[in-house]
């Protein structure tokens, strides 16, 4: 009997350390992980737009309750609370010819990761106020079926490390004017523009060589004719270098000796003289160094 006040005790400082538990628990949770109000309602605003202008599916599809930082293809600083990522790659297609899509997203003010690959955009621009995304860090646009002329606003996102504008083989409606836009992304690591045509940007390489940070440089099937010449090589940080399926007829590539950490070229597919045609077909790796 003398037992009982301390089972009694044990159970009710179990109760108080499971209530503190749960408490700290929701505290960490609503302090860290629970997304912005307003950042909750523009995803919300967008999914909307996309119902009326897109057949959706995926993660879209799922969005619903309260904390958006649980959707699927959200991802949220885990102290703030902000939306820094969405994965939508595959998640609508324009099957009507009417879709666009909803600013409503510039409301993810602290947004540094947009994936939005392989959507059917139904041959649409690309939207002007992409380039407002300003903390933008990685921007994926593959094989989404935009035409028209690349908005020059992308060169806005200065903070950009990766972009990914490559389209169907074949298939692709997407150009640009010229490439003078790229010069301003200074901090660009990542590059591939493959089958958007840029036959019109006859100075292709001199905003290219402005970006010294470039790692990786893919323009396959872009409907390139010549190197332009370049008083000074500029972006030597390149490992892999990918030209294939052009029209290039330059009579020279001393210029590649001066890219000391390449690893990967492939030049397949061009019109260079034999006697310097170097064949990578299946982007085998080439040293120069």
């Amino acid at each position: 009997m003398a037992r009982k006040p301390s089972v009694q005790l044990a159970k009710w400082l179990l109760l108080v350390w499971l209530a503190t538990n749960a408490l700290c628990s929701a505290s960490r949770r609503y302090n860290g992980v629970v997304c912005n109000a307003t950042e909750r309602q523009a995803l919300l605003k967008f999914k909307l737009a996309l119902k009326f202008n897109f057949v959706i599916y995926g993660p879209v599809f799922s969005w619903e309750g309260d904390d958006c930082c649980s959707w699927l293809g959200v991802g949220c600083d885990s102290e703030t609370g902000h939306v820094i990522k969405l994965d939508l790659r595959g998640a609508f297609n324009d099957v009507s010819g009417s879709g666009k899509m909803d600013p409503s997203l510039l409301e993810l003010k602290h947004l540094s990761h947009l994936d939005l690959s392989s959507n059917n955009f139904g041959d649409k621009l690309i939207p002007q106020f992409f380039g407002s995304f300003m903390k933008l860090r990685y921007l994926n646009l593959s094989y989404t079926s935009f035409a028209g002329t690349i908005p020059h606003q992308l060169g806005n996102i200065s903070s950009l490390h990766y972009l990914d504008l490559k389209q169907f083989d074949g298939d692709s409606f997407l150009k640009v004017d010229n490439l003078q836009w790229l010069s301003h992304l200074s901090s660009l690591e990542y590059l591939d523009m493959g089958s958007v045509n840029l036959s019109m940007a006859a100075d292709w390489l001199q905003p290219i060589n402005m970006i010294p940070s470039l790692s990786v440089l893919r323009l396959s099937s872009c409907g390139l004719r010549n190197f332009p010449t370049l008083p000074h090589l500029n972006f030597t940080s390149l490992t892999i270098l990918d030209l294939s399926s052009n029209a290039i007829t330059s009579k020279s590539l001393d210029w590649l000796s001066n890219l000391p950490n390449l690893e990967s070229l492939d030049l397949s597919h061009n019109r260079f003289p034999m006697s310097i045609y170097l064949r990578t077909r299946y982007m085998v790796r080439f040293r120069l160094h």
